[in-house]
This record gives structure tokens, sequence and C-alpha cells, in this order.
């Protein structure tokens, strides 16, 4: 687990004790979801998983909320999800997201439409490829990359992976610089779709899912 990670779970599970932290701590998630449902095109008929919730799933909860539909969460670390599996339930949130260990290298992903990694899951490409193994034609896999100034503190995709092709939605936060959509396609590679509420397309090549 890198710094940045457990740093930000620490943070969390600190702020699960006093309320008007958490409130503070949901507000910056927002924003950069309501970005991230309008460029996976969340739906209710959708199911999600999100890999990485933290003992905080604000994600998750956001997600759920807004859209109706059922998410699942994964997390590698046994405290963060028996902690959010306490937040969900104290929210009545358990009909609609769930919670459960789990390592994204590994996770079976076949039965999901969209697929969220968060900015703290590594490695991203270790994780990106099994996703890609796994899915299913069609599937939205939606992944956040820091601030520039914050990269080199997370585990990010590798540099000839930075701008594959893509959609890309700026956020609005501290942390998160933008989040990458990828859209599995019938053959190799990945879709490439232009969105104008979104801005530009990025291309280029990411070996392992064969573009």
């Amino acid at each position: 687990m890198s710094v940045v990670s457990f740093a930000t779970k620490a943070v969390e599970r600190v702020a699960i004790s006093f309320p008007f932290l958490t409130k503070i701590l949901r507000m910056n998630y927002k924003k950069v979801v309501e970005n991230e449902i309008s460029l996976g095109q969340i739906s209710c008929n959708d199911k999600v998983l999100c890999i990485g919730g933290g003992p905080l799933p604000y994600t998750a909860l956001e997600i759920a909320d807004r859209t109706g539909a059922k998410v699942e969460i994964v997390d590698n670390d046994i405290g963060a999800v028996k902690a959010a599996g306490s937040l969900i339930e104290k929210l009545n949130m358990s009909n609609r997201v769930s919670v459960a260990y789990g390592d994204g290298q590994e996770v079976d992903t076949s039965e999901f439409s969209v697929v969220h990694v968060a900015m703290q899951a590594e490695p991203h490409d270790k994780i990106l490829e099994n996703i890609w193994q796994k899915s299913k034609t069609g599937t939205r896999i939606l992944l956040r990359r820091p601030n520039d100034k914050l990269e080199l503190l997370y585990s990010n995709l590798p540099e000839g992976c930075h701008y594959p092709t893509c959609n890309l939605a700026g956020q609005s936060s501290c942390t998160i610089k933008e989040t990458l959509l990828f859209t599995k396609g019938s053959g190799r590679g990945v879709n490439e779709e232009t969105d104008p509420r979104h801005g530009r397309v990025a291309t280029g090549s990411c070996p392992f899912l064969g573009s």
C-alpha cells in the first residue's frame, strides 16, 4: 500500500467519528461523481463495481443515490470493508450498495456493465488489465488520475498508457485531475467516442488493451 493510499484511509477512518468531517469529504466528491456519471452514462439499468471504496465509500454511495444503479464495492483492506459496511447499513443503503473484501487485480468483472477504479487503488495497470480480460463487450471503465503534482505519489498507468484511446472528463477536486473512460469493444482495443460534453478525445497506445 502506498503512503498516499494509507494516509487517505487513515483520514477517512478518523472522519467516521466526526460527522462534520464526513460532510466536508463527501462534498469534495459530489461534482466529480456527477461528471463521471455523465461521462459513463450510468443509469438505473447498470450494475456498477467500485474498486477501492475505502472506509467512506462516497463514490459508490453517490452513484447509487443519483442513478438508482446497484453498486458493489471491493477493497483489499479488511478494516476499510468493515467500516464501509457499517456506514452503508447506518445510511440504510444496504439494498443498493454492498461491500466485500477483494483485490482489483483478481476480481471477476464479467457481470458488471460499469467498473470504477479509485485513484488510491493499486497498481492501476494490473487492475485495468484484469478488468479488460474479464469484462464483457460494452463494459465502461472509469479510472481516476491524480493532479500533476501528486502523480508520483500514486500508482498510475505506465508512461506509454497515460493517453490510451478514451474520453476524458475534467474534474474539480483538489486531488483528482481527470477521469478516463475506456469502453471495451468487440474487437481489439477500445472504442473511440467523441463526447463534446467532456472535451477532447485522447489517442495513444496501451499494449495490454490491444490498442
